[in-house]
């Protein structure tokens, strides 16, 4: 499809279905505030992951999830 791509974005969820704001915030803010453990360290591509994982969770209802983020497509030209 050509139409744009539908896609949650993790910290906007929070943001405007939690905290009732457009002030972004931090992967780790949104651990602190759902109470979440920190058992591995953050910065790391799996532990992101693993923590945005869980903070996605936390958010999965009809009312947050409302909040869908679109992406175009894009085309890349690779140069031989």
């Amino acid at each position: 499809s050509n139409g744009p791509i539908k896609y949650y974005d993790v910290q906007k969820l929070f943001s405007l279905g939690i905290m009732k704001d457009k002030t972004r915030k931090t992967l780790e803010f949104a651990i602190d505030y759902f109470q979440i453990e920190k058992d591995v360290p953050f910065h790391r591509a799996f532990s992101d992951a693993y923590y945005t994982a869980k903070v996605f969770k936390k958010l999965a209802n009809p009312d947050i999830l409302q909040f869908v983020s679109f992406q175009r497509n894009q085309m890349v030209l690779l140069l031989a």
